[in-house]
This record gives C-alpha cells, structure tokens and sequence, in this order.
C-alpha cells in the first residue's frame, strides 16, 4: 500500500497492492507434508541409511562424512552421534581394515553405477550386506543389513557337509579294508582249498582202476567242471571286491582287467582305452574312480539296454578325466541333477566328492548316456 500527503500533511490519495500467496503457502505446505513423510520412513526403515559425501585427494577415495543416517543404522552398527563426522574419526583404523570398502564407495560414487555385496566388517564382528547407490554430487547412500545369522548358518551347513564328506570318505576307506580283507580271506583259504580238491581229484583220478574209471569217469569230469567252474566264480568275486592289480598296476590295468572278465559273462562290447601317466594318483583316488566305473558300467548294462561301452581314461598336467560312454537309450535330463531313488546315481557322486572329484551326467538325445568324472591333479 502507498499513501501520498498534501502540503498540510493530509492524506491526498491511496494506492493498495495485493497478491494472492495461497498457491505458495499450498506448495510449502505439500513440501513440508512431503519431507514429514520422508522423514517419517527415512526414520522407521528397517534396514540401516547411510547417506553420506564422499572426499577424494587426487581422484582416489580417502575419507567419507555422514550427513544422515537413521535409527536402524544406528542399532545395528552401535554407532551414536555420526552426522557431521568423517568415518574415520567414527571408526579409527577403518581404512586400513577395509580399504576395500573406500574403493567401492568410491567407486559408486564417480561411475553412478549401484553396487552390491557383503563384507565382514571387522569393527563390529558381523556380516553386513550393503547395497550403495550415488545419488551425485559426490554424495552416496548406503543400506546396510545384519547378515551375521544366515552367514553363520550357512558357515555351519558348510561344517556340517565337511563333516559328512569326511565320514562318506571313512566308511569308503573302512569298505575298502574289509574288501581287501575278504579277498585275502577268499584267495588264502577258498581258493587254496579249491585248488587241492582239483590236485586231490587229479591223483584219485590217476590211481583208479580202467574199469571203475570207467564206471565214475563221467561223475569225476562233472566234479572237476563243477570245481573249475566255482574257482572262476571265486576269481570273479575277488576282482569284484578288490582288483589286485590296482593295487600293483594302478587304475588302467585294473579297469581293463575288469572289463575283460565282465565282458566274458555280458553280451555288450566294452573296450577300455588311455594311457599309464606318471605320477600315479593317490591309492584312495583310484580306488573311488574304479567304483565309479564299476558302477557306471552295471548301470549301463543293466538298465541302458546298450549294445556298446566305451571306458577312456585320459590325463593332462592339471587333470585326470575318465569317462563311461554307452550307446543305451539314456534317461531324462532331470534324473542327472537330482539322485533321488537312484543309489547308484548317488553313490557315484558321493565316491567323487570324497577325493574332490567333479562328476556330471549327460545324457544327449539318442546318444546314450556319458559319466565323466574330473579330478585335479593339486586335488588329488
């Protein structure tokens, strides 16, 4: 409003000006609605809010200063009264304990691009996983979350399959034992014992007059058939329980010693080919790999309905690969992922696991099915 006075100080005339402020009080009024809201969830978030500027010195991270942060950052990092302050005075020593922690603020910070991941955050002893975004300016907004109690359950899922590894490769070791001991028992007593019956009928045989030969020829010849027959059948279980030349010959000759005498009995062509490599693996390691092979070849014969098998054995200066191929009808893709029912399935993979081995199934459209088992040589 202005008013002009006369020379006698009397008001001679009056200008009013007004302006209607009402949309800018409404526009203050949802602005200050709207940072009550903010305030309101910034404050009640569950997950821990950082919201921070990051300090540079020649384009590399070295410091940050907490502008915000809310209640849950401070329940879960115990930390009290940090806005305004560099972390390194909040944390004393936290660039050396985590430096990698500056380099991906910093990091975010430059490129804009989110990042997420977990760190044990030695200050506090916990697990956090944070996800960091740039929100510009040099500025950053971390959310933290405690990851302590999974981190630890899956520390202790970890212990526990260890522990279960090492039992598998107990009760493995403790069979092969009681396999050796059986085929020692099986060739020092059966085995002696049937040979001097097949002496013993031998002699008798030798000493009997023409004419009672004669008379039991025949029943002496079933006997000695019957003898030889059980001595093979004996052979074939001690080669089942323990093939004596994987023990002086190693893991090649012992698969194709077994496969000859298995291909004897099968109507299935198996060949067994690769080459001797020096050094050998481990006693245990080529012990589990004969049982896997064991396995997969009973399954093949068994269930695949193949007319051909291929064993190869290979070897190069970092790995050992064997592989069981036949031409059956195979099996869905789903049975390779998941043993289910299938023990024998689970056996092979328990016996890989054991020596740290990899073992994979596949089984291609019409091409039967292939079990190849690699083991590291540093593993083995």
């Amino acid at each position: 409003m202005r008013i002009d006075l006369s020379s006698d100080a009397n008001p001679e005339r009056s200008f009013a000006l007004m302006r209607d402020i009402a949309d800018r009080k409404r526009a203050e009024e949802a602005l200050a609605k709207s940072e009550a809201r903010y305030r309101s969830l910034f404050e009640n978030m569950l997950h821990g809010f950082a919201y921070c500027r990051m300090l540079f010195e020649d384009n590399r991270p070295q410091d940050f200063v907490y502008l915000d942060v809310n209640i849950a950052f401070e329940q879960l990092t115990g930390l009290k009264n940090v806005v305004g302050k560099r972390v390194t005075e909040v944390i004393p020593g936290i660039r050396e304990a985590h430096p990698e922690l500056f380099e991906t603020y910093g990091r975010v910070t430059l490129t804009g691009q989110p990042e997420r991941f977990e760190i044990y955050f030695k200050p506090l002893k916990s697990w956090l996983s944070i996800a960091a975004y740039s929100t510009g300016e040099e500025t950053f907004v971390a959310l933290f979350d405690n990851i302590t109690a999974r981190k630890r359950a899956e520390q202790e899922r970890r212990d526990y399959a260890g522990r279960l590894r090492r039992l598998s490769r107990r009760l493995f070791a403790v069979e092969e034992t009681e396999r050796r001991s059986i085929n020692r028992e099986l060739h020092d007593r059966i085995g002696q014992s049937l040979s001097a019956l097949n002496i013993n009928l031998n002699i008798i045989r030798s000493q009997l007059p023409r004419e009672s030969l004669d008379v039991v020829g025949a029943r002496f010849r079933d006997t000695q058939t019957l003898l030889e027959g059980t001595a093979v059948q004996i052979r074939d279980i001690m080669a089942n329980l323990h093939p004596p030349a994987l023990d002086d010959y190693g893991l090649l000759a012992a698969l194709r010693t077994y496969v000859e005498s298995l291909g004897a009995r099968v109507a299935v062509s198996i060949t067994v080919h690769g080459e001797d490599f020096t050094p050998r693996l481990p006693l245990a390691v080529e012990t589990a790999l004969f049982r896997i092979a064991q396995e997969a070849l009973a399954n093949a014969i068994k269930h695949a309905r193949a007319r051909n098998i291929e064993v190869a054995l290979g070897a190069t200066p970092e790995r050992v690969t064997l592989t069981i191929a036949d031409d059956g009808v195979g099996f869905a893709a789903e049975h390779t992922k998941s043993a289910g029912n299938h023990w024998g399935l689970a056996t092979m993979r328990e016996r890989a696991d054991t020596v740290g081995a990899k073992l994979r199934i596949e089984s291609p459209p019409g091409r039967g099915v292939h079990v190849i088992v690699e083991i590291p040589r540093r593993a083995a």
